[in-house]
């Protein structure tokens, strides 16, 4: 295994923790801009993720050519933790353990922020539905 690829997938899963670990912060802050129904927040949130969003696809797409060149291509973060192989073990398991917590808590604060926009969408629907004024503007601004 060529020791030079090791070290920068190394490097690139740190990166990408780094990144999951902001785009965490930036769900979390979306859940409570939207519990607090401060829609200019969730705008300004939502606009500040960009770049961050950006930068994670670019990560992604570099760990599948590195994962490719390591022929770790198909294999998930247990199966590369379950290795036999001491440059593995050595060199990736800190990384690897410190990723899939990382990526636990992104799913966990998505899943969150999700449901709490989710019930603020109903609600708009729900106040838009009984106030027929207000349905009959809202339907002429999407128009």
């Amino acid at each position: 295994m060529n020791p030079e690829l090791l070290h920068q997938y190394r490097d690139l899963l740190i990166e990408i923790t780094k990144t999951a670990d902001h785009l965490t912060e930036t769900e979390q802050a979306l859940a409570t801009a939207a519990s607090q129904k401060d829609i200019e927040k969730l705008r300004q949130v939502m606009q500040s993720a960009e770049p961050t969003l950006l930068k994670f696809r670019g990560l992604e797409l570099l760990h599948n050519t590195l994962s490719e060149k390591l022929g770790f291509r198909s294999k998930t973060i247990s199966t590369l933790l379950a290795e036999d192989n001491p440059e593995i073990s050595v060199s990736l398991s800190p990384c690897l353990i410190q990723l899939r917590t990382a990526l636990n808590q992104l799913q966990d604060a998505q899943s969150s922020a999700t449901r709490i926009l989710r019930t603020r969408i109903m609600d708009t629907e729900f106040i838009l539905n009984s106030h027929p004024e207000a349905a009959a503007v809202s339907h002429d601004i999407r128009a």
